[in-house]
């Protein structure tokens, strides 16, 4: 399996634990270990970078959001948007600033999985703001 496609799929079962994360507030360690009990991923290299993705996003969560609010509307909190869109940028984000793969591609694949778990709507929005935060960050590879 190629790079990319393992990345693919490791971003969405991250955002897959992320969610159960945010809905349950169970520990990190606990998500992790039921989320892959439950799943029937054989892929370690997967599995590896899921787990590092979720947990960057959860320690970094603060942090994140507090960037995010930065980005919204005036009026805006971070409160006011949904869980899914918010977990998405979270994510992009903790990429953003830590990872390793290709800005477009980050930017892509976020807009994307908004666009599969909410709409185009969302979709247009996750993809202004990691792109406004690319560019006042400066992050280019």
């Amino acid at each position: 399996m190629d790079m990319q496609r393992l990345r693919s799929k490791g971003r969405e079962k991250a955002f897959q634990m992320l969610y159960q994360y945010e809905m349950t507030k169970f520990k990190p360690g606990d998500i992790i270990s039921q989320f892959w009990k439950l799943n029937n991923e054989k892929n370690e290299k997967i599995k590896l970078f899921a787990n590092n993705l979720f947990n960057l996003a959860v320690n970094k969560k603060e942090f994140a959001d507090d960037i995010i609010s930065k980005y919204l509307k005036e009026g805006w909190s971070i409160d006011r948007l949904t869980e899914p869109v918010k977990n998405i940028l979270r994510l992009g984000l903790a990429e953003l600033f830590n990872g390793e793969a290709p800005v477009y591609a980050i930017l892509d694949e976020y807009t994307t999985m908004a666009k599969e778990y909410e709409d185009e709507k969302a979709a247009a929005f996750v993809n202004g703001i990691l792109d406004k935060i690319r560019k006042d960050f400066n992050i280019e590879r």
